[in-house]
């Protein structure tokens, strides 16, 4: 499984060796020019989160930030606190060329596959994480709105077992033409200590901007398997 080649910027990312502290993009709300995950990344200092997987940034990590990439159509939940926990969940497990011509019901293998990887993201933040913890959920909106089924699940899974979240909306788009930093998610503690959050190129937390509006919801097998074919591929 891979991410779709959504990010084909042929600019040359300079490479920082001193501490995160000093990059200058997190100090404003808004970044401009190099992606951030693309310069951490090449820095050496980010811990990436893959399609499907759910990574820990502990304090004594040698790592600077925690970060993903290929928002397409997926689901992110972040959880912040001394450490920082982000899972990247696909709509549906496996490749879009599985799920194409299926009869299965694909409403029901999403909620699945979402719920066990909800499942995996309690599973690490047992001890690491006070219910008083900052709690975000990443979620798609397509040309047929957000999926509100998988919105309701997040927070109600969560809700659970403790956590209020904070729900923060990105744009789908062809992913041929999506350039950095679309679809990338990043987060690191500042030189305060504080946990940031930073979708593409709007920071989340703290002093979050507005999140985008929902309009309309899409419950559809279709919408589903078009949000697994702009996130994944074999």
């Amino acid at each position: 499984m891979r991410l779709l080649p959504c990010f084909n910027s042929r600019s040359t990312f300079r490479k920082f060796s001193t501490s995160l502290h000093l990059l200058p993009l997190v100090t404003v709300q808004r970044m401009s020019g190099p992606s951030l995950f693309r310069r951490l990344r090449e820095a050496e200092q980010l811990l990436e989160v893959g399609v499907d997987d759910v990574q820990l940034l502990s304090p004594g990590s040698n790592k600077r930030a925690i970060g993903t990439q290929g928002l397409n159509g997926c689901t992110c939940v972040v959880m912040l606190g001394t450490a920082i926990l982000l899972a990247h969940i696909a709509p549906l497990p496996g490749s879009y060329e599985q799920w194409r011509s299926t009869d299965r019901d694909v409403r029901q293998a999403s909620y699945d596959h979402h719920e066990d990887s909800l499942q995996n993201v309690a599973r690490k933040n047992a001890h690491e994480f006070p219910t008083s913890s900052t709690a975000w959920g990443i979620f798609s909106q397509g040309p047929q709105g957000s999926m509100q089924t998988v919105i309701q699940q997040v927070q109600t899974h969560l809700s659970s077992i403790g956590y209020e979240i904070r729900p923060a909306f990105y744009h789908e788009i062809n992913p041929e033409r999506a350039r950095a930093p679309k679809g990338e998610l990043v987060s690191f503690h500042n030189r305060s200590g504080v946990a940031e959050l930073w979708l593409e190129s709007r920071k989340l937390w703290p002093k979050a901007e507005p999140p985008s509006s929902l309009t309309s919801s899409a419950t559809g097998n279709a919408y589903i398997k078009l949000s697994l074919y702009h996130c994944i591929a074999n």
